[in-house]
Protein backbone atom coordinates (compact mmCIF):
# COMPACT_ATOMS: atom_id res chain seq x y z
CA UNK A 1 0.00 0.00 0.00
CA UNK A 2 3.05 2.30 0.85
CA UNK A 3 4.59 1.90 -2.78
CA UNK A 4 0.82 2.77 -4.22
CA UNK A 5 0.81 6.26 -2.22
CA UNK A 6 4.58 6.40 -3.23
CA UNK A 7 3.62 5.70 -6.69
CA UNK A 8 0.80 8.25 -6.97
CA UNK A 9 2.79 10.98 -5.21
CA UNK A 10 5.70 10.88 -7.58
CA UNK A 11 3.59 10.24 -10.74
CA UNK A 12 1.71 13.80 -9.52
CA UNK A 13 4.89 15.46 -9.09
CA UNK A 14 5.93 14.63 -12.34
CA UNK A 15 2.36 16.24 -14.03
CA UNK A 16 3.15 19.24 -11.77
CA UNK A 17 6.90 19.63 -13.08
CA UNK A 18 5.43 18.80 -16.71
CA UNK A 19 2.49 21.55 -16.50
CA UNK A 20 4.80 24.10 -15.13
CA UNK A 21 6.92 23.63 -18.07
CA UNK A 22 4.27 24.09 -20.64
CA UNK A 23 2.97 26.94 -18.82
CA UNK A 24 6.56 28.30 -18.94
CA UNK A 25 7.08 27.48 -22.48
CA UNK A 26 3.84 29.25 -23.80
CA UNK A 27 3.01 31.98 -21.73
CA UNK A 28 3.21 35.10 -23.86
CA UNK A 29 6.71 37.55 -23.28
CA UNK A 30 6.95 40.13 -21.00
CA UNK A 31 6.51 43.52 -22.84
CA UNK A 32 9.76 44.73 -20.54
CA UNK A 33 11.41 47.73 -20.89
CA UNK A 34 14.46 46.72 -22.44
CA UNK A 35 13.62 47.27 -26.44
CA UNK A 36 11.74 50.56 -27.67
CA UNK A 37 8.07 49.91 -28.86
CA UNK A 38 5.14 51.14 -29.58
CA UNK A 39 2.81 51.21 -26.97
CA UNK A 40 -0.38 53.33 -28.12
CA UNK A 41 -1.97 53.74 -31.82
CA UNK A 42 -4.65 56.17 -32.33
CA UNK A 43 -5.74 57.04 -36.00
CA UNK A 44 -3.42 57.36 -39.19
CA UNK A 45 -0.07 56.18 -37.86
CA UNK A 46 2.64 54.36 -39.78
CA UNK A 47 6.06 52.65 -38.40
CA UNK A 48 8.45 52.34 -41.55
CA UNK A 49 6.03 53.08 -44.21
CA UNK A 50 3.68 49.94 -42.67
CA UNK A 51 0.65 50.90 -40.36
CA UNK A 52 1.54 50.63 -36.58
CA UNK A 53 0.28 48.43 -33.89
CA UNK A 54 0.27 48.31 -30.32
CA UNK A 55 3.27 46.41 -28.67
CA UNK A 56 5.39 46.86 -31.91
CA UNK A 57 9.09 47.02 -31.60
CA UNK A 58 10.90 50.01 -32.64
CA UNK A 59 14.55 49.39 -34.16
CA UNK A 60 17.31 52.13 -34.06
CA UNK A 61 16.05 54.18 -36.94
CA UNK A 62 12.79 53.31 -37.50
CA UNK A 63 10.39 55.74 -38.65
CA UNK A 64 7.59 57.02 -37.14
CA UNK A 65 4.85 59.13 -38.90
CA UNK A 66 1.22 60.48 -37.86
CA UNK A 67 -0.79 61.47 -40.35
CA UNK A 68 -4.82 62.30 -38.42
CA UNK A 69 -3.55 60.33 -35.39
CA UNK A 70 -1.32 60.02 -32.54
CA UNK A 71 1.77 57.66 -31.19
CA UNK A 72 3.06 57.11 -28.16
CA UNK A 73 6.29 54.64 -27.70
CA UNK A 74 8.83 53.93 -24.88
CA UNK A 75 12.22 54.22 -24.87
CA UNK A 76 13.09 51.93 -21.37
CA UNK A 77 11.16 53.26 -19.10
CA UNK A 78 10.17 57.08 -20.68
CA UNK A 79 7.50 57.57 -22.77
CA UNK A 80 7.31 59.85 -25.91
CA UNK A 81 4.14 60.93 -27.85
CA UNK A 82 3.84 62.44 -31.03
CA UNK A 83 0.70 64.23 -31.91
CA UNK A 84 -0.86 64.32 -35.60
CA UNK A 85 0.87 65.13 -38.50
CA UNK A 86 4.40 64.50 -36.97
CA UNK A 87 7.65 62.91 -38.63
CA UNK A 88 10.30 61.51 -36.34
CA UNK A 89 13.30 59.01 -36.73
CA UNK A 90 14.16 56.45 -33.55
CA UNK A 91 17.68 57.89 -34.01
CA UNK A 92 19.65 56.42 -31.24
CA UNK A 93 18.73 54.42 -27.76
CA UNK A 94 21.53 53.58 -25.29
CA UNK A 95 21.78 52.38 -21.67
CA UNK A 96 20.56 55.51 -19.76
CA UNK A 97 19.79 57.72 -23.05
CA UNK A 98 18.06 58.21 -26.44
CA UNK A 99 17.42 60.28 -29.23
CA UNK A 100 14.77 61.36 -31.27
CA UNK A 101 14.85 63.43 -33.96
CA UNK A 102 11.65 65.04 -35.03
CA UNK A 103 11.35 66.55 -38.60
CA UNK A 104 8.22 67.96 -37.37
CA UNK A 105 4.99 68.09 -35.19
CA UNK A 106 4.32 68.60 -31.31
CA UNK A 107 5.92 65.91 -29.05
CA UNK A 108 5.11 64.94 -25.49
CA UNK A 109 8.17 63.36 -23.62
CA UNK A 110 7.90 61.86 -20.09
CA UNK A 111 11.47 60.89 -18.97
CA UNK A 112 11.65 58.57 -16.24
CA UNK A 113 15.59 58.38 -15.19
CA UNK A 114 17.05 57.93 -19.07
CA UNK A 115 18.17 61.58 -20.61
CA UNK A 116 15.84 61.79 -24.04
CA UNK A 117 16.85 64.21 -26.89
CA UNK A 118 14.68 65.41 -28.67
CA UNK A 119 16.23 67.07 -32.27
CA UNK A 120 14.30 69.66 -34.28
CA UNK A 121 15.11 71.79 -37.36
CA UNK A 122 15.08 74.52 -35.03
CA UNK A 123 16.76 73.57 -31.73
CA UNK A 124 17.38 70.75 -29.12
CA UNK A 125 15.63 69.56 -26.23
CA UNK A 126 16.87 67.22 -23.65
CA UNK A 127 15.01 65.53 -20.98
CA UNK A 128 15.76 64.38 -17.97
CA UNK A 129 13.43 63.07 -14.99
CA UNK A 130 10.93 65.66 -16.91
CA UNK A 131 8.00 65.51 -18.54
CA UNK A 132 8.15 68.28 -21.52
CA UNK A 133 5.82 69.50 -24.74
CA UNK A 134 7.83 70.53 -27.55
CA UNK A 135 6.34 71.94 -30.95
CA UNK A 136 8.08 72.68 -33.88
CA UNK A 137 7.15 75.82 -35.22
CA UNK A 138 8.71 75.90 -38.62
CA UNK A 139 10.46 79.49 -38.80
CA UNK A 140 9.17 80.91 -35.93
CA UNK A 141 10.99 78.80 -33.87
CA UNK A 142 10.46 75.64 -31.24
CA UNK A 143 8.21 76.06 -28.16
CA UNK A 144 9.13 74.60 -25.00
CA UNK A 145 6.96 73.66 -22.23
CA UNK A 146 7.97 71.72 -19.50
CA UNK A 147 5.19 70.47 -17.62
CA UNK A 148 7.66 68.75 -14.73
CA UNK A 149 10.97 68.61 -14.19
CA UNK A 150 13.56 70.62 -15.77
CA UNK A 151 15.10 70.20 -19.27
CA UNK A 152 17.72 72.15 -21.28
CA UNK A 153 17.23 73.84 -24.92
CA UNK A 154 19.29 74.68 -26.89
CA UNK A 155 17.60 76.62 -30.08
CA UNK A 156 20.04 77.01 -33.17
CA UNK A 157 21.99 79.57 -32.76
CA UNK A 158 21.59 80.32 -29.19
CA UNK A 159 23.11 79.27 -25.63
CA UNK A 160 21.96 76.09 -23.99
CA UNK A 161 18.82 77.85 -21.24
CA UNK A 162 17.87 75.35 -18.31
CA UNK A 163 13.83 75.30 -17.89
CA UNK A 164 11.71 74.44 -15.62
Amino acid sequence: MRRLHLGIAGGLALVALGGLAAWRLTRPAKLGLERSRVVLVSGEVTVDGARARPTQLLAVGSTVHTGHGTACFSVHGSRVCAGANADLVLAEVGETSATVEAKRGTLIVASVRDDVHVTLPTGSVIARAATVAVEDGGFTGMTVRVLDGTARVTSNGQAEVFVA
